[in-house]
């Protein structure tokens, strides 16, 4: 038999970047928003085990996800695979929103590679409850307040005929 060495010479890197937005960006208290985050490698090489890791904060309850990511506690971590150059790979969640306020919700893409630009890896985007409070409740009419709309209105008329 014979043996082969098999030497790899020099570094493998992976510029990796995560993009994260969500809609829409204010939701009511108890209404959902759904984030969308895309793992794109730029290059130079190929990246394999790349995974994104999503940390929800409190005040938004984790709901689904289209991508098959595992959910503990506040945490997501989606397992992407390998990414070849130039490819991309998009997963959306969705959470509700459980408290009135601003809420930033921030990941983070790492891959078995070095990466030659680390700061293009976290991202984070905002979600928000309306600001202002409750909505001020208009009254309906009735058929009371017609009458007396109708009658001041007769009022008024007659006011103005005496004038002349």
């Amino acid at each position: 038999g014979t043996c082969a060495d098999v030497i790899i010479d020099g570094d493998f890197s992976a510029d990796l970047q995560l993009i994260k937005s969500v809609t829409p960006t204010v939701v009511a208290v108890g209404g959902q928003a759904t984030f969308t985050l895309t793992a794109t490698n730029n290059g130079p090489d190929p990246a394999n085990l790349v995974q994104v890791v999503d940390t929800l904060p409190p005040e938004l309850a984790y709901v689904s996800n289209t991508c098959g990511a595992t959910v503990v506690g506040n945490t997501l971590t989606w397992l992407v695979g390998d990414l070849a150059v130039g490819d991309s790979s998009q997963c959306q969640v969705v959470v509700t929103v459980t408290a009135e306020g601003s809420f930033t919700n921030s990941a983070f893409v790492s891959a078995q590679q070095v990466d030659p630009v680390p700061s293009n890896n976290p991202d984070v985007s905002t979600v928000g409850t309306p600001v202002g409070g409750d909505p001020i409740p208009v009254p309906a009419a009735t058929g009371w307040s017609w009458s007396l709309l109708a009658l001041a209105i007769l009022v008024l008329g007659l006011m103005a005929y005496r004038r002349d």
